[in-house]
């Protein structure tokens, strides 16, 4: 469908910046930070704000190893 060949295409994505960064296992990380936006988005619709953004993103540099 339309929309899981979307979010194949944005994985497909993430996982090639990842992997230009020189990320451990780019494919596997970038399906966790796919979750983490997807979770992100929902969160900050139900929420009303986008703390949940800033979240992710710091849970997103941990996955990958950039929380230094």
């Amino acid at each position: 469908t339309g929309v899981s060949d979307d979010k194949r295409r944005f994985t497909a994505l993430v996982a090639d910046a990842l992997r230009k960064a020189r990320v451990r296992n780019p494919d596997s990380a970038a399906e966790a930070v796919v979750l983490l936006i997807d979770g992100a988005i929902v969160t900050a619709a139900r929420e009303g704000t986008p703390a949940a953004a800033d979240a992710a993103h710091a849970a997103a540099r941990k996955l990958v190893g950039r929380d230094r």
